[in-house]
């Protein structure tokens, strides 16, 4: 493979771990947001939090990218392990801000809200798995070699 091929291959896997976090994040916190009777369909709920969690995923890469550019460019970013450092925060980011999400809009839905505490403790263990993951992938990619 080129170098051109190469970069446009672990770009576009950076993309679908962000956006696949983002939905799966979705996906497990929206099914514990309580309905206020048997008879609710929450799949409205469910669909518009899987799209805008994936949203939230993509943001997240984008806005990580142009940081990662703009430190490309000022020849900053092979200090400190920067692509490793940049893709655990934005990990936790995209966790974080996927869950709170997912809980601040279940009221709109006709659903039941959760408590504060139970959206902190969600967004801090969505953030610490995406963390993780954001970790996991800039090893796996690797954009120094």
């Amino acid at each position: 493979m080129t170098k051109i091929s190469t970069k446009i291959l672990r770009m576009v896997l950076l993309i679908l771990v962000c956006v696949a976090y983002g939905s799966f994040i979705a996906y497990f916190f929206a099914t514990q947001v309580k309905a206020p009777n048997l008879m609710f369909n929450p799949m409205s709920y469910h669909n518009f939090a899987i799209a805008a969690d994936a949203g939230i995923g993509l943001l997240g890469f984008i806005l990580a990218y142009g940081f990662y550019r703009q430190a490309m460019n000022n020849g900053k970013a092979d200090t400190y392990n920067f692509f490793y450092i940049l893709n655990t925060f934005t990990g936790i980011a995209i966790g974080a801000g996927a869950t709170a999400t997912t809980h601040f809009f279940a009221e709109e839905f006709g659903l039941l809200a959760s408590s504060t505490g139970a959206v902190v403790l969600d967004s801090g263990i969505a953030a610490f798995f995406g963390g993780g993951i954001g970790l996991l992938a800039a090893v796996v990619i690797n954009e120094n070699n």
